[in-house]
């Protein structure tokens, strides 16, 4: 069967979402938007519900979108929102630990 080629599409898809997501978080206000709208804006962009359900499960787990919950179900007044994480501070290395090699010497062709 073709799985291969039903996997590649579905991975094209979820790798466009996973853009579509990325960016429409980045020009929201306070770069954040309620899950309720972001899933309608991607929807209108075609993609289905599961898609975007799995993407963000993804961005979440790689800690590049936060989940921030108000209020309560019980009361009914539960609002979720989506926010895209801060970009992490980036550890500067010491040009002698920079690798794990003694470059350029240790590059074989």
């Amino acid at each position: 069967a073709n799985t291969g080629v039903v996997s590649s599409v579905a991975s094209a898809e979820r790798e466009d979402c996973r853009r579509f997501l990325l960016e429409t978080l980045a020009q929201a206000k306070d770069k954040t938007l309620s899950s309720q709208r972001l899933n309608q804006l991607a929807q209108e962009e075609g993609y289905s519900y599961s898609t975007v359900s799995r993407v963000r499960s993804e961005l979440i787990k790689e800690g590049l979108v936060e989940v921030k919950r108000f209020g309560s179900p019980k009361h009914g007044n539960r609002a979720i929102y989506i926010e895209l994480a801060e970009a992490p501070a980036f550890e500067l290395l010491s040009y002698e630990n920079a690798t794990p090699f003694d470059f350029p010497s240790d590059i074989r062709k």
